[in-house]
């Protein structure tokens, strides 16, 4: 039955491409006719063979208790055997029931067979147990391969599930040491950036500090050159004084002074200048001041006492920034 079902392709084909009895054709139109009809044959096959190839896929993908593919099974192992005789015509119901009435009547008539509880019984009992064989027995199989069905699609779609939660999972887990590694980086970032300002912070403290001290010198500079000009402004002050008041007082220098003075105007121009009464009163007197003024103490000085006050006013230390020795990282 199954291999007439797998052959009925080729049945139906191969009488479409019966030859011709007779043909009048020209050789060479014999030929071209020979080979379209060699293909056309070839052609026909390999459609029998692709629907033979459909036709057992269909069947190995039934079920396995269906009856075409145990058909199949037996088939293609052997295993089937042709039924014989008596045998094959009892299979049919047609000639089974005949026959059981030509044998069953005259043996219960003729009380060869006793239809008693017993009997009746026994003949429930095989007819339950053929029902159950032949009728409920397909139908738990079948039930049992649908429900053997729905549990394998509920299991095929919990993998499917576990495994997206698995995939979501493993990327979520890829997305966190990603994001543990940009966190590093950037602690590795701030970590430099607060290096960078430290180190800024040290220089422009280190700059002020160099920027006060040369303050400081300067300072000191214009200190000591005012002192010095105060100190000769003094000096010319006194020295003038004294040489005013010695020929205020000094009758003798200062006829010194106006003789000297006489004789350079009586020699008229280009005379020789005589002695210089009042260069040497200037130096004699600036002599005399500054060994008084060697031996004086220089605490009694005012101009020195200031210089001194307003030297340790300016040669303090210098102040370091308080930006210097600070921690300028953002965690700490």
């Amino acid at each position: 039955m199954l291999a007439r079902r797998l052959l009925a392709p080729a049945a139906k084909t191969v009488s479409r491409v019966a030859p011709k009895a007779s043909r009048s054709m020209s050789s060479i139109l014999e030929g071209k006719e020979r080979a379209e009809e060699s293909r056309y044959i070839k052609q026909v096959e390999a459609q029998r063979e692709a629907e033979i190839r459909k036709n057992l896929e269909r069947i190995m993908a039934l079920e396995a208790g269906h009856e075409e593919k145990q058909e199949l099974v037996e088939l293609l192992s052997g295993k089937k055997e042709e039924k014989k005789g008596a045998l094959a015509l009892l299979s049919d119901w047609k000639f089974a029931l005949p026959a059981g009435l030509f044998l069953g009547i005259p043996a219960i008539l003729n009380e060869f067979v006793i239809v008693d509880a017993e009997l009746q019984l026994t003949a429930c009992f095989v007819l339950f147990c053929s029902t159950m064989y032949t009728q409920v027995g397909p139908m738990v199989a079948k039930g049992l391969e649908s429900q053997k069905k729905a549990v394998d699609d509920e299991l095929k779609g919990l993998d499917i599930m576990v495994s997206a939660e698995t995939k979501s999972l493993i990327e979520i887990n890829k997305a966190e040491l990603e994001a543990v590694q940009e966190y590093h980086e950037y602690n590795d970032l701030i970590d430099s950036m607060a290096a960078l300002d430290a180190q800024n912070r040290n220089n422009k403290a280190e700059v002020e500090f160099r920027e006060q001290i040369v303050k400081k010198l300067e300072a000191l500079k214009v200190l000591e050159e005012n002192a010095s000009s105060a100190i000769r402004a003094r000096t010319v002050n006194v020295v003038k004084d004294e040489v005013v008041s010695l020929f205020s007082t000094d009758k003798n220098a200062k006829e010194k002074a106006l003789n000297a003075a006489i004789a350079v105007l009586a020699g008229g121009e280009g005379a020789k200048l005589g002695k210089d009464v009042v260069g040497e009163a200037f130096t004699a007197s600036l002599s005399a001041y500054k060994q008084k003024y060697a031996k004086s103490d220089p605490k009694s000085d005012s101009i020195l006492v200031k210089l001194e006050k307003d030297i340790e006013a300016i040669a303090s230390a210098p102040v370091a920034s308080a930006a210097a020795g600070k921690n300028v990282h953002p965690f700490a």
